[in-house]
């Protein structure tokens, strides 16, 4: 089978009476998909500063300025003492957790009604430009399929960073700078 210059030709005509009846719709799409990337860019750079700025905020604090006073010698307590590097880590774990999971909330909060309004905005001028009623529904069970999604995907995506606060040594962190 071959293609004549006048399939190409009227291939070219029809994609470009597409595009030009379906410009809005196209530049909306792009723009969702730029603030799909830009946000996700966001999450992994918010990531790596969290990953970085613990143990900086714990070498800055010097938590080993700690004064215990056990009072008669317990070999109990001792062990207890000797489990808080373990009580340490998972903490820093917890808290890259919870502020991925606190961020990713609030994207989710302001983004949502504000990408909501933005879709129907758009539906209202693709669905003129087709000469059809403008009636947008707006699937509900989806939208919060999705915030759901992308706030256990922040939680997820936070388990590097948090693993590799947890993991630093704690002599690393306690050192006198």
């Amino acid at each position: 089978m071959t293609i004549s210059r006048v399939d190409l030709a009227a291939s070219w005509f029809r994609f470009q009476a597409t595009i030009r009846l379906r410009w809005a719709g196209y530049i909306g799409l792009l723009v969702l998909i730029g603030i799909l990337g830009g946000t996700s860019l966001a999450s992994f750079a918010a990531a790596r500063r969290i990953e970085s700025s613990y143990p900086a905020f714990l070498a800055r604090t010097n938590p080993a300025n700690l004064n215990v006073d056990i009072g008669v010698y317990n070999p109990t307590i001792l062990e207890r003492i000797r489990e808080l590097p373990q009580v340490r880590s998972l903490e820093s774990y917890v808290v890259v957790a919870w502020q991925a999971a606190v961020t990713a909330t609030i994207g989710v909060v302001v983004g949502l009604p504000l990408g909501v309004a933005f879709g129907r905005t758009l539906w209202d001028v693709f669905a003129r430009k087709l000469y059809v009623v403008p009636a947008p529904a707006v699937p509900v069970p989806a939208i919060f399929l999705i915030a759901f999604g992308a706030i256990a995907l922040s939680v997820l995506v936070s388990a590097g960073p948090g693993r590799s606060a947890a993991r630093t040594p704690t002599a690393l962190l306690l050192r006198v700078e």
